[in-house]
């Protein structure tokens, strides 16, 4: 899927060489407070969009790496010092195979952990994709869906039974909606369900429970402009209400 630039700058690092910088705060909050100790780590002639989710012994960085122009997950762990312990590239030996994830951090549930994407299966055919990791970052399986000829998953949060998972899948043309599901840990899909606007595209890139045990989804909506968007849904995906927000250009 091709992001617009702004948005794209948004979400990562657009570098011939590329940098992380990683900030850790003083107990762990942002407001007010400076840096404890900071560092870089340098990626040569790779791009990688930073998430950073703290572990029992450091820190996991997640993003996407770049090898002979196609998108692999990549995973960084860090030691409480910001060492690198190691890095794990998924798909890196697979041709043709664009994988990416746009979620703010691998999804924890269980004993295992998920990452979502986008798979390849031959161009311009992609299925929203997971994969199924131990903790030590080891491939159990990969789990892809087929909602037609575009879709992925961008974000997700644990649930009871595995994961629920938020993404886009395309309905006609350049128009995208909402697609959401629950997938238990074996990846079988318990519910799946999608939702938008007649007229324009929307995509998701976060979503979290809400205490009435339904979801909240954010994004963006986009027709000839840009906005906010947000979807409140109920506990099995079936949307309860919709929202955008935005300034007039």
């Amino acid at each position: 899927m091709v992001l617009p630039k702004k948005l794209k700058n948004w979400l990562g690092i657009r570098h011939c060489t590329f940098l992380i910088l990683l900030v850790c705060l003083l107990s762990g909050k942002v407001g007010g407070q400076n840096p404890y100790f900071n560092q870089a780590i340098d990626l040569p002639d790779n791009e990688l969009y930073l998430s950073v989710m703290p572990t029992d012994s450091g820190y996991l960085c997640q993003g996407n790496r770049f090898l002979n122009g196609m998108g692999k997950n990549y995973l960084v762990w860090l030691d409480e010092n910001l060492d690198t312990i190691q890095t794990r590239t998924y798909f890196a030996d697979v041709q043709g195979l664009f994988y990416t994830s746009w979620n703010d951090q691998p999804i924890i549930s269980s004993d295992y952990m998920f990452l979502s994407g986008t798979k390849e299966i031959g161009a311009p055919y992609q299925n929203a994709t997971l994969i199924k990791l131990n903790m030590l970052g080891d491939t159990i399986a990969t789990f892809s869906y087929d909602y037609g000829d575009y879709s992925f998953f961008s974000c997700g949060v644990p649930s009871e039974k595995g994961v629920v998972v938020a993404g886009a899948v395309r309905i006609g043309g350049s128009q995208y909606d909402i697609l959401m599901a629950e997938i238990d840990t074996n990846g079988n899909v318990l519910w799946d369900s999608q939702f938008g606007y007649p007229t324009s595209s929307e995509n998701s890139y976060g979503i979290d429970t809400t205490a009435n045990g339904g979801y909240i989804v954010a994004g963006y909506k986009q027709t000839t402009e840009w906005d906010t968007y947000v979807a409140h849904t109920d506990s099995l995906g079936n949307l309860k209400w919709q929202q955008t927000y935005g300034y007039p250009e």
